[in-house]
């Protein structure tokens, strides 16, 4: 459960114009989300300005919109494009809205999780998979890697097979096992490019990531499937270790 995504009010500022009061959404070093006070440089840090009090926890969705987006902004023009994403969880369904918005030729995900799938297809007209198949070979100009953990190896083995000869690969998901297994071969026979991305230069992307979000709200509220006050942080935490449960991101909050 990453611990950086965070909406609350400045205490006290050495930031010219960031007033205590303000409400933003900032990024506290070392996942320490979860403290009742923390420090924040100005770089990790952006004023929700214009936000409703009813929409200002959704402001959290802005920091991995923003990664995501600097994932995006590295491969182009792609509105012809067809993309491939393994792993429907939170970070690939911001993919599959972001790229509903570019409006690329077609949108493909993989993921065995059935609520996540039906989400996916609903709300960003994605067609989905619950596992990989032949079906998939060389079907994607892209291929996403929005799983990570610890068989990554197998995703990008799949990502190789999925993608088109002279198409590109985005390695997002955050690996468990630090080294890993892959076939140099693929990548050269295929004239594939692969892309490694995870943390931009935030203070771009932090606000870049609120103004999408804000302007196209109604299409990533629905990613945050649960909220808890501080005191059912235990059930919060234990919903997020089951992997079969209807839910995407889970939110906390006084």
């Amino acid at each position: 459960m990453p611990l950086h995504e965070c909406v609350g009010q400045v205490v006290e500022s050495r930031i010219p114009n960031l007033l205590p009061k303000t409400w933003v959404v900032a990024m506290p070093d070392h996942d320490r989300g979860l403290a009742e006070f923390f420090v924040v440089s100005r770089q990790r840090l952006t004023p929700l300005i214009g936000w409703t009090s009813n929409d200002l926890p959704f402001a959290a969705l802005a920091q991995p919109t923003g990664a995501v987006l600097n994932a995006l902004d590295s491969l182009g023009h792609m509105a012809n494009q067809t993309v491939l994403i393994f792993g429907l969880g939170g970070i690939g369904l911001i993919f599959c809205a972001l790229l509903s918005l570019i409006g690329v030729k077609q949108i493909i995900g993989v993921e065995p999780n059935d609520f996540r799938r039906k989400m996916a297809s609903k709300l960003y007209k994605v067609k989905t998979f619950a596992r990989c198949s032949n079906e998939l070979n060389n079907v994607a100009d892209i291929s996403i890697d929005a799983v990570g953990q610890r068989e990554q190896s197998q995703i990008i083995a799949a990502c190789l097979e999925s993608t088109r000869p002279h198409g590109t690969i985005i390695l997002f998901g955050v690996p468990t096992v630090a080294e890993q297994k892959i076939s140099v071969y693929s990548i050269i026979i295929k004239n594939l490019t692969l892309i490694g991305t995870i943390s931009p230069d935030w203070i771009h992307y932090l606000p870049y990531g609120v103004q999408t979000l804000k302007k196209h709200l109604e299409l990533f509220k629905p990613l945050i499937t649960h909220q808890f006050h501080w005191e059912q942080a235990p059930h919060a935490f234990e919903l997020f270790e089951k992997p079969t449960e209807k839910r995407v991101k889970i939110l906390l909050h006084d």
